[in-house]
């Protein structure tokens, strides 16, 4: 709030008086009168008024004659003089009559400090013109005042020695009784040699002087003392304010020994702190801050916490510690934030308003959780392997069951079907002799001439059958084996391709009319386990049945040997005609938990764990897809021997 004044203005210019009080706008809320006469000024003198401004030439009012009229009233109000053609002869003359300071109208912008010092330095006369006058007044009432008032007050002349002092005083210095402390240096037994040459230059200026010192007692104590002197300047005696400090300044030293503790608990810290304005301005950051981000400390002051907290989350942080109130705390979790380099790191924010130097700021705590963040999701992956090895233990314990189960009866089949070809060769001559004694006879519903066609064929079929059976058994019991296997032993891709499909061939059947496999002969051998290489390939072969839209859509397997200057390896590529992978998505595939099928069942771990599984086999796998035309998926294995001679894929 600007402070309120009254300003009298002799002035024959309505329009000039107008503009110095549009100046004196800016720092006061001021109103003022006019006057141009030298009436209208004896009669505005009856009001009391913190300011007068005057011109020096008036047509009805000369400034002199104003200044004296002012001064004969026995008025100690400042007065200026604002004039456009006062010279220095004239500003001289206006200052020995009585004016305070001169101003050039075309120079009004040093008109409001003007004032606001002439105010200052009015109410310091006042002050010193009401002790001057109580010491006139009543020298008992001084003396009584001194004598009171728990303070030192000392009366000195003008070479400093002692003329009075109070019992304060007497104390303070621990002299036993007045006469020990009268017509004694003060500056000589109790001032340092630094405030000794202060003090001297002040009083050859006759003027007030307050500072700190240490002072010296009697009895050698030193304690710390606050002096104000004051000159009288008609009998040049000095008047001494004298109080102890110590207690003071015993507790700013703590309290500047408990802020440097905070300035060294701040620096060392290993996390990066920051003090914030609550409208985001940076206050102070430690060293640990400028190591996180490669930021000079003078970089990030100057530019603010959207520095280190670019995009929306910057906005949400403004609106967080501008509405924090003291003691009260926020945090944040997982900002992505990015250092000077580029590099991007995520980071975590936890602050707290507090009081300092009676400014409210926020105090926060950045940590860099990037690694953090890195360990809990390898350990997501991890934890959705075991996940994944628990499915597919429980999947092989099931498979062998089933297939334990399935392997007697049809074992059974087998013996009989063999038997019942020895059966019907025997049986057969003496039916067709029968025929020819009898002619012909039934045999289950089928003409004797028809079964000697049929049986043999529906034998065969029983036997292919059971046969066929029992390779599928096979496949399940290799499945569900315990897979020991190092990951160093000789691996047969082509097998492998076959066995996967083998497995899957009622899915294929129920999803394509088009699957075709192309394996290249020759092919060397891999490193790895034949099992896990499996266990890929089904996935894989999977969702390209899963991405198909229709059975005239197909799937190819092929197998082909690539020799590149990192040396050779066994491509296995597995290409669908389906609906691709949007480009967006691409990126995110091999993500745990990922899935484009979650409303079909779909975990999002296969080709996580399908990547993984490649990855510890010394391998890659890449993904070419392209939305609506299909994708291809290619793994590349290394070679364990050198390849044999090698000839181009045969499609089967």
């Amino acid at each position: 709030m600007k402070p309120r004044i009254k300003v009298l203005i002799a002035d024959d210019s309505e329009d000039d008086a107008a503009l110095i009080m549009r100046e004196m706008a800016r720092a006061f809320d001021a109103t003022h009168t006019r006057v141009d006469t030298e009436a209208g000024l004896s009669a505005a003198l009856s009001d009391a008024w913190d300011i007068i401004i005057t011109d020096y030439a008036m047509p009805r009012l000369n400034g002199i004659e104003a200044i004296k009229l002012i001064r004969g009233s026995h008025i100690e109000t400042p007065v200026i003089i604002v004039s456009g053609v006062l010279g220095e002869d004239r500003a001289v003359q206006a200052i020995k009559s009585g004016a305070n300071d001169y101003i050039l109208k075309d120079n009004l912008k040093r008109l409001v400090p003007t004032v606001e010092r002439e105010l200052k330095e009015h109410e310091m006369r006042l002050a010193r013109m009401a002790a001057e006058d109580a010491l006139h007044v009543s020298e008992e009432r001084f003396r009584n005042l001194m004598e009171s008032v728990p303070i030192g007050i000392a009366v000195l002349d003008k070479n400093h020695i002692v003329l009075d002092a109070n019992a304060s005083l007497i104390a303070m210095l621990g002299c036993g009784s007045k006469p020990e402390l009268m017509n004694s240096s003060l500056l000589a037994h109790y001032l340092s040699d630094d405030d000794r040459e202060r003090f001297k230059a002040a009083m050859t200026r006759l003027s007030v002087l307050g500072f700190e010192t240490r002072l010296k007692s009697r009895d050698k104590a030193v304690f710390w003392a606050h002096i104000t002197t004051a000159v009288h300047d008609t009998d040049a005696y000095i008047i001494a304010i004298i109080q102890d400090i110590t207690a003071r300044k015993n507790a700013e030293a703590a309290l500047l020994e408990s802020e440097e503790r905070f300035r060294q608990i701040f620096e060392q810290n290993a996390d990066a702190q920051i003090l914030l304005e609550p409208n985001g301005g940076v206050v102070d950051v430690n060293h640990s801050t400028t190591t996180l981000y490669g930021y000079s400390r003078r970089e990030i002051m100057a530019s603010g916490a959207a520095l280190l907290i670019p995009g929306d989350e910057c906005a949400e942080f403004r609106i967080r510690i501008r509405t924090l109130e003291i003691g009260k705390t926020f945090n944040m979790e997982r900002v992505d934030s990015s250092k000077k380099d580029g590099a991007k790191i995520v980071i975590s924010i936890a602050g707290q308003r507090i009081q300092l130097k009676r400014q409210g700021v926020i105090y926060c705590t950045v940590r860099d959780i990037s690694e953090k963040i890195r360990l809990e999701e390898e350990a997501a992956v991890m934890q959705a392997k075991l996940i994944h090895a628990n499915k597919m233990t429980a999947l092989g314990t099931l498979a062998s069951g089933i297939a334990h189960e399935i392997n007697n009866p049809n074992n059974f089949i087998l013996f009989n079907s063999e038997l019942l070809v020895r059966i019907w060769k025997g049986a057969e001559g003496i039916l067709n002799q029968y025929q020819q004694a009898n002619g012909e006879f039934q045999l289950g519903g089928l003409a004797f001439s028809e079964a000697r066609i049929s049986v043999p064929s529906l034998l065969e079929g029983i036997g292919q059958g059971a046969h066929r059976v029992k390779r599928i058994v096979d496949e399940l019991k290799d499945f569900a084996r315990d897979d020991r296997s190092d990951l160093d032993d000789p691996l047969d891709v082509n097998k492998a391709v076959l066995s996967s499909v083998a497995i899957l061939k009622r899915e294929i059947e129920q999803h394509t009319d088009n699957f075709h496999v192309a394996l290249g002969e020759g092919l060397p051998s891999g490193r790895g386990s034949g099992q896990r290489i499996e266990q890929v390939l089904i996935n894989l072969i999977m969702n390209a049945l899963d991405a198909l839209q229709g059975r005239d859509k197909g799937v190819t397997v092929r197998t082909s040997l690539y020799e590149g200057e990192g040396g050779a390896q066994i491509l296995v590529r597995v290409t669908d005609e389906g609906q691709g992978i949007p480009a967006d998505l691409l990126p995110r595939i091999t993500e745990p938990f990922f899935t484009t099928k979650s409303g079909a069942g779909g975990t999002g771990l296969g080709l996580s764990i399908s990547y993984s599984i490649i990855k510890e086999h010394g391998g890659t796998i890449e993904f070419d897809s392209k939305e609506g035309a299909g994708t291809t998926v290619t793994m590349r294995l290394p070679v364990r021997l050198p390849p044999p001679e090698y000839r181009c894929p045969v499609a089967d």
